[in-house]
């Protein structure tokens, strides 16, 4: 069942970028499949408790993140529209919090920023590659951040065998 609920969650991932690549947006109801195969995934890997609390506590983290973004546009805008959409897509939000029952809160922060300096990375690429073209302008980062995932994850099924919902090391160890 385990290999069963993977393969479902890197179609699902897979879905994601395709659509995110092709027509710089995804359907709502993959953000809900994504959202289902990560809860199967994770309830596999953890107790539901643990899926759970990092469900909550990553949200938040999620919610603080967008909120200081927002703030900062707000600052230099000096306007409070138009931020979604067009600064941070809605669907890259979506993304963020259906894959939060994955991770521990330190993986997940490690995910996120690891994800978003390749997303950086690949469209500084595509900017030099073919400086002129328009579809540049918008970075497809739920896609690129689906493929990071996808890889991460089949790597550990397949590698490390670890509990991303754990972590490795405590913040504290980490920090010192």
């Amino acid at each position: 069942m385990h290999w069963f609920i993977l393969i479902v969650l890197g179609g699902v991932l897979y879905l994601i970028a395709y659509q995110d690549y092709k027509y710089r947006a995804v359907a709502v109801y993959v953000y809900i499949l994504l959202f289902s195969a990560v809860i199967a995934y994770g309830l596999t890997e953890s107790a539901w408790q643990v899926v759970f609390w990092n469900s909550l506590i990553n949200s938040a983290l999620v919610l603080t993140m967008t909120s200081v973004l927002y703030f900062l546009y707000f600052l230099k805008e000096k306007r409070v529209n138009g931020f979604f959409n067009t600064k941070l897509g809605m669907g890259d939000l979506l993304f963020w919090v259906a894959v939060t029952p994955l991770f521990s809160p330190l993986n997940y922060l490690l995910w996120l920023i690891f994800s978003m300096i390749i997303s950086l990375v690949i469209y500084l690429v595509g900017r030099l590659i073919q400086p002129s073209k328009k579809e540049l302008n918008k970075i497809p980062l739920a896609g690129i951040q689906a493929i990071v995932l996808l890889v991460i994850i089949f790597l550990n099924a397949v590698f490390f065998h670890k509990n991303l919902s754990q972590d490795v090391v405590s913040l504290t160890e980490l920090i010192l």
